[in-house]
């Protein structure tokens, strides 16, 4: 499963890019199979979730494939498991996407995404390609100074550094490549993962370090560890 952030742009996009692959598909159903994919019992309900929380950041949902084709099984639509939704998800037809990624060395993308995560007060998420295997890295420089103290108070911030290497012995178990974790919850990088591996794991990360951000202020410092 792949990870949207709940924009109407995004939905959009998802929708346009899946529509050219089924165009047999009504508008109104590819919408209610979307809102399927994200958790969301109808399109309707999607919406109300977006425009409800309009003061807030958008929050973020995993988008399933699955749901999807059974969606549109149910709607009458049959032969559509052949769509990649979990590629759309993570393609450029999605305009606000939780990391960018790019061929290794690519300085032009890297600091592209960083103006585009400071402008929007994100944490940085880059997977940077080479032949085989794939590098991330993740910099909270991109986030307000006045939200980043959840990252660096001695005790939460140990204990994110220590889901965040968890969340990557889980991903990464038995990979060939030996890959590596270095670094704290606020910047750091993982050496040789295979691609889709990066790709989850960004994801992962981007959770964790993005819905603080939606939070009063005043409640961070007594979430939960």
């Amino acid at each position: 499963m792949s990870l949207l952030i709940l924009t109407y742009e995004n939905v959009e996009g998802v929708k346009r890019a899946a529509r050219e692959q089924v165009p047999v598909v009504k508008s109104s159903h590819l919408s209610e199979a979307i809102a399927s994919a994200l958790g969301f019992r109808t399109h309707a309900a999607l919406r109300a979730k977006i425009a409800a929380e309009a003061d807030l950041p958008p929050d973020v949902a995993e988008c399933d494939p699955a749901r999807f084709v059974v969606r549109l099984a149910a709607l009458g639509y049959a032969a559509t498991s052949a769509i990649n939704l979990d590629e759309i998800v993570r393609s450029d037809a999605v305009p606000d996407r939780p990391y960018t990624e790019f061929r290794y060395g690519d300085l032009q993308a890297n600091n592209a995404h960083f103006t585009w995560c400071q402008r929007h007060n994100r944490p940085m998420l880059t997977v940077a390609m080479a032949r085989r295997y794939a590098r991330l890295d993740w910099d909270c420089i991109t986030i307000s100074p006045d939200q980043e103290d959840f990252l660096f108070d001695d005790d939460e911030g140990r204990a994110f550094a220590k889901r965040m290497f968890k969340h990557f012995q889980a991903r990464a178990r038995g990979a060939p490549g030996k890959p590596y974790f270095n670094g704290s919850a606020f910047v750091g990088q993982v050496e040789k993962l295979l691609p889709e591996t990066a790709r989850q794991l960004a994801e992962d990360y981007f959770r964790m370090l993005y819905l603080p951000l939606r939070e009063p202020h005043e409640r961070k410092r007594k979430r939960a560890a």
